[in-house]
């Protein structure tokens, strides 16, 4: 597993993701890619645990098992999602790209802006959603 200080190091100097720019047209999907498995990477040990604190989180926010893991790059999804990210985070000086990272797992997404970065600190902000972008968590 990728710890998060892996990922801040990889966000920071900009290895996981390329440009962060928004793209032209009305893609809001992030397409699978490093950055995706850095995310599952993270995410799954609160899918996967059996006991603990993070079998809490997983709990309360009822993930399913990290095989039913997908990366989403629908656009209407992706959309939904990118404007339920936009609303859950407080603004930020580093704004937002415009396109987002989505894991889905059961009904519940896992959302991601790789440009997003609230106290310019490097590290990224998650927000879980449920089905209806009803904003369950953040981490």
């Amino acid at each position: 597993m990728l710890s998060h200080a892996f990922w801040h190091i990889a966000l920071v100097t900009g290895v996981a993701y390329g440009n962060a720019t928004p793209s032209q047209g009305s893609n809001y999907c992030r397409a699978a890619d490093s950055v995706t498995a850095i995310m599952v990477g993270i995410v799954t040990p609160y899918i996967t645990a059996t006991g603990g604190q993070t079998a809490d989180v997983r709990d309360s926010l009822r993930l399913t098992p990290a095989s039913q893991v997908t990366v989403v790059t629908t656009n209407s999804v992706c959309s939904k999602a990118n404007t339920a990210y936009q609303a859950a985070v407080p603004p930020a000086a580093s704004g937002f790209s415009g396109r987002v990272y989505v894991l889905q797992a059961g009904n519940r997404f896992v959302v991601m802006d790789p440009v997003y970065d609230y106290n310019a600190s490097g590290i990224r902000t998650f927000v879980v959603f449920d089905n209806k972008w009803k904003k369950l968590s953040v981490f």
